[in-house]
């Protein structure tokens, strides 16, 4: 319940009582993980409620704080847990996709500060995409790639990534244009 409320507590604009939200749902999550550390379930649970925590700092999607070196802070704590159940069991595809994009997000948290260690994020996420396609579109992933290479003066490298957003964007939305 409280992944709802966190959302709708930012989406409201009331950023402030997202971030006591999600932080109390850190700590219960962190409590109940600790209490059965081998509970995949829970771990899982932990690192959403880290994500949430990040979103509230900062997503380029959404309304957030704007605080890009705290919310990579959070994301750092989710892909640790991440990479965790992703090597637990290579096979699980909720486990990989819930680790490509927790990099994804990294990478667009770390695009101003720290974009070549952003870019490596990407590139983490994008090859994961690439063994498992049906779970992804990389429109997202490529386009924070872009980003992170402008940033760098790495043009030559942006334009083809960013191209590939904008391809996969223009699919989608001729593939189902009310859905998009």
């Amino acid at each position: 319940w409280s992944s709802d409320v966190v959302l709708f507590r930012s989406y409201a604009g009331d950023l402030e009582a997202a971030e006591q939200t999600a932080r109390e749902g850190i700590r219960v999550r962190e409590a109940l993980a600790a209490a059965q550390p081998t509970n995949a379930n829970l771990r899982r649970s932990l690192m959403n409620a880290y994500l949430e925590m990040a979103y509230v700092f900062f997503h380029p999607a959404f309304l957030s704080l704007g605080d890009r070196q705290t919310a990579a802070v959070f994301h750092q704590e989710a892909l640790a847990i991440a990479h965790e159940l992703a090597a637990s069991d290579p096979s699980n595809a909720m486990a990989q996709t819930d680790l490509a994009l927790a990099e994804a997000d990294a990478c667009a948290a770390l695009n101003e500060s720290d974009p070549a260690r952003g870019i490596e994020y990407c590139r983490d996420a994008l090859a994961l995409a690439a063994r498992w396609p049906a779970q992804f579109t990389t429109e997202a992933m490529s386009a924070y790639m872009a980003d992170g290479l402008h940033r760098l003066g790495r043009n030559s490298e942006a334009l083809p990534a960013l191209r590939s957003a904008i391809e996969i964007c223009a699919g989608l939305a001729q593939h189902d244009p009310w859905g998009f």
